[in-house]
């Protein structure tokens, strides 16, 4: 028995495969070629009348179970604007539940696999620290790289993040665009506005550095809303891009008001070297980092 609407009738809407293997043909060198580092931008990726399904079902804060997430290693505003997730299922409403299990499903794997030219994608149906994300105005992300985030620790990479932005009618002027970065640091090389039907995809690794940086500027009324789906591989090869699994998040500061906040960033990775994890996790969890 569902937790949520047994009688409630959602759209029967599936990936066409045909048109989505062929869209991803069509777009693999657009992904693998694109600074800095492989990414793209999909808009209108589904039909619109499921957009306002998506944004209606988005629950607030206020209410279910949410987790605080924060803005990352730094000072952070009012804790209600700052960012907040859920990978529990349960929680979500039920086209949306249905639709997260189409980002995990064998079409759309196919899709990504042809699109970022990687063997045997794997998914994870448990959302874990992905699922929805809500962030208020004056909240931000910094900069950073991500953890290997799969439950089951080991020998699972994950490479890609797929990002579905449900903000209808959201304009330029309400900030929150997904910035990437590239490998020095030292610029900005997309920056990426949160509109309502817009998919993003892009490579995660050691150089893969993201984040939305700048205070979300949006009326207080408003949220920056989206839906995270991340993707794993087995054994994933070290090159270029990626040098092994990454643990813990990798926080950078890049505006300038943050200078202080990148000197204590550098002086607690060299603390991690010296003190036992169970005593950073006690710090994390005073503080409020997720």
């Amino acid at each position: 028995m569902s937790e949520k609407g047994l009688h409630v009738s959602i759209p029967a809407f599936y990936f066409d495969r045909e048109k989505l293997l062929q869209l991803a043909r069509d777009n693999h060198n657009t992904f693998t070629h694109a600074n800095p580092f492989p990414h793209i931008v999909f808009d209108n990726f589904i039909p619109v009348e499921l957009i306002s399904l998506l944004a209606d079902e988005f629950p607030r804060v206020e209410e279910g179970k949410w987790t605080f997430w924060g803005p990352g290693d730094t000072i952070q505003t009012k804790r209600q604007f700052e960012k907040f997730g859920t990978s529990d299922e349960t929680q979500f409403g039920p086209f949306t539940r249905h639709f997260m299990m189409q980002l995990n499903s064998d079409t759309f794997l196919r899709f990504l696999q042809i699109l970022a030219g990687i063997e045997h994608l794997i998914p994870d149906p448990s959302f874990n620290r992905c699922g929805m994300h809500s962030t208020g105005m004056g909240g931000k992300l910094m900069i950073h790289t991500d953890q290997n985030r799969y439950p089951i620790e080991g020998r699972f990479h994950q490479i890609l993040n797929a990002i579905f932005f449900i903000n209808p009618d959201w304009r330029e002027d309400y900030g929150g665009h997904l910035e990437l970065w590239n490998k020095d640091l030292s610029k900005c090389e997309a920056s990426i506005l949160p509109i309502a039907n817009r998919l993003v995809i892009f490579e995660t690794g050691r150089f893969s550095f993201h984040g939305h940086p700048n205070p979300v500027t949006c009326p207080p009324h408003r949220r920056r809303n989206s839906l995270a789906v991340y993707y794993y591989m087995w054994d994933r090869p070290e090159d270029g891009r990626y040098q092994g699994y990454q643990e813990g998040v990798n926080w950078y500061a890049v505006r300038p008001e943050e200078k202080l906040v990148g000197k204590w960033i550098k002086l607690k990775r060299i603390i991690k070297k010296f003190v036992p994890p169970i005593l950073m996790q006690v710090y994390d969890k005073i503080i409020g980092k997720k």
